[in-house]
């Protein structure tokens, strides 16, 4: 299962990463909507975690985007 973490807060990213890498599952962090835009073209994702309020470009419209 591969999830993209979406949060500015680069500290909880790197220790949500941690955590759910050691239970087995794939994992990319994006701090801000920008990356995110990016890394979602790019890439097939299971399960995304989206914070709403993001630099550059806001969760809403990131997730208007997705759906």
């Amino acid at each position: 299962m591969c999830i993209l973490i979406i949060e500015d807060d680069q500290k909880q990213c790197e220790i949500l990463k941690f955590h759910l890498e050691k239970e087995g599952f794939l994992t990319d962090i994006c701090i801000d909507g920008e990356d995110a835009e990016f890394y979602y073209s790019q890439n097939a994702y299971d399960l995304i975690s989206l914070d709403r309020m993001l630099p550059n470009v806001d969760g809403l419209t990131i997730f208007k985007k997705i759906c």
